[in-house]
């Protein structure tokens, strides 16, 4: 196998010399055990002495044993926010130093046990006595209700309903386990993921990929790519946010989902290893460490995958051509493929004072994919000059490709009193680079064929870069309002070089088409784009009432050129132009039990890459492609009501939400006079969707959970702007479910099921299909080490198919890639944040640990 170099940049050099001399001082910085600069005074003119100690110890308050790791926090009486914090040893006992002065609250947790808040506690440098707080025995009382919520919640994936979103927790997901990121996204409801690893979010393909609430920087393959090399087991929840708030970019007419990656949020150091084997040559590994002190944090990841599977296909299609003769053809389409990647990320926090904290990190992918596909087509006229004609032909495609890809990253967060009220800023570098190619071999297979093979390749290479400067300010509006305010600025240059053979004319022959003066063609496609925007929001609360509202104006400069043969010195299509983007959302509690929402945003999907290369691809004879420099941004309002009943382990969620689209932009398909397909993009005049979701969570007996949602829409597409107008409509459903049980101490059972109806497309129709998992995990002795096997799509069912009608063909198609596979994970970790699950925490493990409020 054939690697491709890529060679080590300058930009490269710098940022790997900046990342390792800011690791050095901040490893210097955090030996010291404080920030530079001194105590200074206690007000407003400094940071407040920190001279302050607590010490006592955490027992069970029935058995009176010492709870170890239970998490300890002093805590500001003014603002609750955290002062210091720590975890308690193997004998209960905690001691806090360098405590700032001030009125403080002790908090002691411990899961499966009730919350201990002290009574305020003053440090005062004029009292030295007070200086040393000695808080005694802390005895923790057994939640018996809060013990089996935290049960469970290792077991599946939890939904939490927010203001602007619902939060999906899957830190813990036994069949993610020794997965990647895109399959941990099609157990996400609402998510769709096909065949070729598009995601889409109700029906719709304009999802924006947000990792940590930042954009990750990468679209189109790349983003699949980094979602392919990124390991489930880093992920701590997925949030999908289907009206976003003025805050974030309005770009995918969808919605967002924003990938959160887990954090070590307690002091020390702890991480995991992970390794996946299995059937069919499918392996991945993972590891992670995490360090932090009350000053530094830093995480590490390193993933690795490879993997091997088999695909089919085949086509039954129906053509009709211009010398009145008509065509049956089958196309049988097997293949194989080779992925492979290896994926790293270093991350940096300092909390360089009481108000300061920095920022930075470097993420970087590298990736192979390699593959044999091989095209059988029997194809038999009838009518017309070519009545009775019967031919066979061969198509065989071998495929290269290798990428580098990443990101750098850097900022500050400023606090003005409180975490409420703040300034960040931060600045972001993101670049890919693909380089791949294809080289066809057609046979004819048509007895007594005297044609010779066809030889032809296909090349490209890519290379985007992408910079991001944004800025954002929070600060309280009254006792429970916000207002927000911020700048940012992005800059897209993308740099697509094409290299291909092409005839000037080709002839039908015994089957295949026989070029004639073929030869090699060059081009590069050149997009620049740039956008700035601003926004401003402001939220309150009255009473049992909630709202936000937002407003992001944003101006945006686009040009487009090609370089190369026939294209030379080529005039560029330029597209500018500004819009606003209005949200809303209104949130209602009524009681203690139902809970009301509404929200509205209007969102953009923009024309990029390929849909907008004018250039006519005729690599592929039987099949031209081209893009549309002309393409409009296409443009959503969204519409959602949302209600949610929930009392103790049981919730019912449900959604009425209603998208209308207009310039949509879709891939259309028709047959020349010579039966060559060609493709290229278009906008539709209007399309509009409405639907319902439903999400209901239930407790099955005091040690499992059964989470089921479904969501019915119904899709219309008005293509009246077309040459050949159209309009089409249809219902379309898709249902989930997670079941999972704990048997005895150490077993976990884990099960769930896909199964996505079928759907009316803009030229035909999807079929559905469904799919199930299932998994189990064991805690081995000594609690490090976890085993877990999984079993996917269990009875071979995950098959995409589908119908396309147009008047010069109609075709049949199904395609199916490997995808029943069993696994076998082993998984070790180590450090305080496991040492706390041993005693049957629900904590999301894996430094995924927010409910321990160590910030």
């Amino acid at each position: 196998m054939h690697f491709m170099s890529v060679p080590f940049t300058p930009f490269r050099r710098w940022a790997l010399l900046t990342l390792l001399t800011w690791t050095s001082c901040l490893m210097t910085q955090a030996q010291t055990g404080r920030p530079q600069g001194g105590q200074g005074r206690p007000g407003e003119g400094g940071p407040k002495p920190k001279i302050g100690r607590v010490q006592g110890q955490v027992l069970d308050a029935e058995s009176q044993e010492a709870l170890p790791f239970a998490s300890v926090v002093v805590m500001s009486l003014r603002d609750s926010s955290v002062v210091e914090g720590a975890l308690s040893g193997d004998d209960g006992t905690f001691d806090i130093r360098e405590v700032e002065v001030g009125r403080h609250i002790l908090e002691v947790r411990f899961p499966g046990y009730t919350t201990f808040r002290s009574a305020p506690h003053m440090f005062s440098p004029r009292n030295p006595e007070s200086l040393s707080w000695n808080a005694g025995t802390v005895s923790l009382e057994a939640d018996i209700t809060a013990l089996d919520e935290a049960v469970v919640v290792e077991q599946a994936s939890v939904m939490e309903m927010k203001v602007d979103r619902r939060v999906f927790h899957v830190g813990n997901d036994l069949t993610n386990r020794g997965g990647n990121t895109t399959e941990l996204l099609e157990n996400i409801p609402s998510v769709n993921v096909d065949i070729d690893g598009n995601i889409t979010l109700r029906g719709s393909a304009g999802v924006q990929i947000l990792i940590d609430g930042r954009p990750s920087g990468l679209s189109g393959g790349a983003r699949e790519a980094f979602l392919e090399s990124l390991p489930a087991s880093a992920v701590d929840r997925v949030e999908l946010i289907t009206n976003p708030s003025a805050r974030f970019d309005p770009d995918g007419t969808a919605g967002i989902l924003n990938i959160v990656l887990k954090k070590n949020r307690l002091e020390g150091i702890s991480g995991q290893v992970q390794a996946t084997y299995g059937t069919g040559d499918n392996h991945d590994a993972n590891a992670s460490l995490n360090y932090r002190t009350s000053a530094l944090s830093i995480s590490t990841n390193l993933g690795w995958n490879d993997r091997y599977s088999f695909m089919a296909g085949e086509t039954d299609r129906t053509q009709w051509w211009s010398s009145d003769s008509t065509s049956l053809s089958l196309v049988d389409r097997p293949g194989d493929s080779h992925r492979g990647s290896l994926s790293g990320s270093v991350k940096l926090e300092w909390r360089a004072s009481e108000r300061w904290t920095l920022f930075s990190g470097i993420n970087a992918n590298n990736g192979v994919r390699d593959g044999w596909d091989s095209t059988s087509t029997h194809e038999t006229w009838t009518g017309g000059v070519l009545d009775g004609l019967n031919t066979e032909a061969l198509r065989v495609e071998e495929s290269l490709s290798d990428s580098e890809g990443g990101d750098v990253f850097a900022g500050f967060e400023r606090t003005f009193g409180s975490r409420d009220h703040k300034w960040t800023a931060d600045v972001r570098r993101s670049y890919n680079h693909n380089l791949g190619r294809t080289e066809f071999t057609d046979r004819s297979l048509t007895p007594g064929a005297t044609v010779d093979d066809v030889h032809t390749f296909n090349e490209q290479h890519t290379r985007n870069q992408r910079w991001l400067a944004q800025t954002d300010y929070e600060r309280p509006w009254g006792e429970k309002g916000k207002l927000e305010a911020g700048l940012k600025t992005t800059w897209n240059a993308d740099n697509s070089e094409f290299a291909y053979t092409e005839p000037d004319s080709t002839v039908l022959t015994d089957g295949i088409f026989v070029p004639y003066g073929l030869d090699t063609v060059d081009y590069a496609f050149l997009y620049d784009e740039q956008i700035h925007a601003a926004y401003v929001t402001a939220g309150q609360t009255f009473g049992l009432v909630g709202f936000q509202a937002g407003l992001r104006a944003e101006q945006a400069f686009t040009s487009a050129r090609l370089d190369g043969d026939g294209a030379l010195n080529a005039e560029p299509f330029e597209n500018n132009y500004f819009s606003l983007y209005p949200t809303a959302n209104l949130f209602v509690e009524t009681d203690g039990e139902n809970t009301w929402s509404a929200s509205y945003s209007r969102r953009v999907n923009r024309p990029r890459g390929r849909q907008l290369n004018p250039y006519l691809d005729m690599s592929d004879p039987r099949n031209f492609r081209t893009g549309n420099p002309f393409l409009l941004p296409e443009y959503t309002n969204s519409y959602e009501v949302a209600h949610q009943w929930a009392r103790k382990r049981t919730s019912v969620t449900t959604s009425l939400f209603f998208k209308d689209t207009r310039d949509v932009i879709r891939r259309f398909t028709a047959a020349d006079s010579n039966g060559v397909l060609l493709s290229n993009f278009q906008n539709l005049g209007r399309q509009h969707s409405e639907g319902l979701e439903v999400a209901l969570m239930v407790p099955l007996g005091a040690s499992g959970r059964l989470n089921w949602t479904a969501s019915a829409y119904r899709v219309v597409n008005d293509g009246s702007r077309l040459e050949s107008p159209f309009s089409s409509s249809g219902f379309s459903w898709s249902s989930r479910f997670f079941a999972s049980w704990t048997v005895g101490s150490d077993w976990k059972l884990q099960a769930n099921s896909f199964v996505r109806g079928a759907a009316v497309t803009p030229q035909g129709r999807f079929n559905g299909f469904a799919t199930l998992n299932l998994a189990a995990s064991r805690d081995l002795p000594n609690d490090h080490w976890q085993v877990t096997v999984q079993v996917k799509d269990v009875f071979n069912t995950r098959r995409w198919s589908y119908s396309t009608t147009t008047p010069d063909f109609t075709q049949e198609v199904w395609r199916q890639r490997e995808s029943r596979n069993l696994y076998l994970t082993l998984q070790y970790k180590f450090g305080k944040l496991d040492e706390r699950s041993r005693r049957g925490s629900g904590s999301r493990g894996g430094g995924g640990g927010d409910d321990f409020m160590m910030e």
